[in-house]
């Protein structure tokens, strides 16, 4: 198994959305237990997400953000990859002023559903864009699928990474449950924590 799943929902929450896990990796170089935040966002509402991560009270937060895993749904035809760049272009304005703070860290989409297309290409602006279905190597040699996301996870430089969860939400000042979902003003931005976006299917 190259990850382990997070836990399912329990039956008040009916979700994921809001959750935390942990990740662990193990290089030669380091182990690290890694804080995920997990969020699931309708694809519509994701420049409102956006707008919000991108004002001056959100730039504790940027900071405090080591890589974004935007997972998606790969709709059927152009019109699916369009709907892909869109989404990845919106989460990528966020990661540009983070840059520009002098954050360093791991952008990456990976596509769920239908299978990548002709049309696909392996980048978006910034995002390396991974086909979540495929396995083994490409014609370079190089990882693919779910391989590559761990590969591409492991090179990122995880600072802290020896702490847990709870440390980093001390950390950043959060505290008590939080809700899934976007609809919050531009005071509440600190409490918006989590990188992992995708589409919620029920």
């Amino acid at each position: 198994m190259l990850f382990r799943s997070p836990p399912p929902p329990s039956a008040e929450a009916e979700s994921l959305a809001g959750s935390s896990h942990v990740l662990s990796l193990k290089t030669t170089y380091y182990a690290a237990d890694v804080p995920v935040w997990i969020d699931i966002i309708n694809p519509e509402g994701i420049k409102g997400w956006a707008d919000d991560f991108s004002g001056a009270g959100a730039e504790e937060v940027r900071a405090a953000v080591g890589g974004y895993v935007v997972l998606l749904s790969r709709g059927e035809g152009r019109s699916g990859w369009d709907e892909v760049e869109k989404v990845l272009r919106e989460v990528g304005r966020v990661t540009s002023i983070a840059e520009g703070e002098g954050w360093e860290g791991v952008c990456l989409g990976v596509l769920l559903g239908s299978a990548a297309g002709e049309d696909d290409e392996g980048w978006v602006e910034g995002w390396e864009v991974v086909d979540g279905a495929a396995t083994g190597k490409n014609e370079f040699g190089e990882m693919v699928g779910v391989e590559r996301v761990r590969e591409a996870l492991e090179a990122n430089e995880w600072a802290g990474g020896d702490g847990g969860v709870e440390e980093l939400e001390e950390e950043l000042g959060f505290g008590g449950d939080v809700e899934g979902g976007f609809e919050i003003g531009e005071e509440d931005v600190e409490g918006m924590r989590r990188p992992i976006f995708g589409r919620d299917e029920g």
